[in-house]
């Protein structure tokens, strides 16, 4: 929402002196291949649920340091990419699990294109005690985006920012829900751009 808590405040006063709502896009706990991912852990088909974990991987960009997006300067965006994408991430853990509690990880900048971290790696266990880890890795050789819960019965994986199925295996049976992303007006071109993790906004 902001670079910082205090930024938020200061949103937040602005926004109810005209009587305004202010809105977060964390539309995704209400896409149905999120319901059907939360659905399944909650209905008990992976058994106890013993971890959690998270990846996003991206390849470098060809960037110009001399010429970067916005999201990878820090004082108009406050870190990296991770700023940006990160909180997604971590909402839906919220969403299909608990909230998360005892965190800690760390942040560097290995790839020497920008300032910013591009690289995050974090450890937590959600309030109910499942423990868990996620990563995100901007300058990576590959692209990855996968949440995986594991039970004593099974694994639920699905991506946040992708469109892939989501998957359910317990045993031998492998159960695959295809439930693409719901259609955009062809005139809300924002919306689009705003989804591409790659895409300055």
């Amino acid at each position: 929402m902001a670079r910082n808590h205090d930024e938020c405040l200061k949103m937040i006063e602005a926004f109810h002196k005209r009587d305004l709502k202010l809105f977060v896009a964390y539309y995704r706990r209400a896409l149905p291949r999120f319901l059907k991912a939360r659905e399944l852990i909650k209905s008990g088909c992976l058994g106890t649920v013993t971890a959690v974990s998270y990846r996003y991987a991206e390849p470098q960009q060809d960037l110009d340091p001399a010429d970067l997006p916005w999201r990878l300067q820090a004082e108009h965006s406050g870190g990296g990419l991770f700023f940006d994408l990160g909180s997604h991430a971590l909402d839906i853990l919220d969403f299909l699990l608990d909230p998360l509690a005892d965190v800690g990880g760390i942040a560097s900048n290995l790839s020497e294109v920008c300032e910013v971290e591009d690289n995050v790696v974090m450890h937590f266990r959600t309030e109910s005690g499942i423990p868990g880890t996620a990563s995100w890795n901007f300058a990576d050789c590959q692209q990855e985006d996968r949440i995986a819960v594991t039970g004593t019965r099974g694994t639920v994986s699905l991506s946040v920012f992708g469109n892939e199925p989501v998957q359910c295996d317990t045993g031998d049976d492998h159960k695959v829900f295809e439930l693409p992303k719901p259609r955009r007006a062809v005139h809300n071109r924002n919306a689009n751009l705003a989804e591409s993790p790659r895409t300055p906004r």
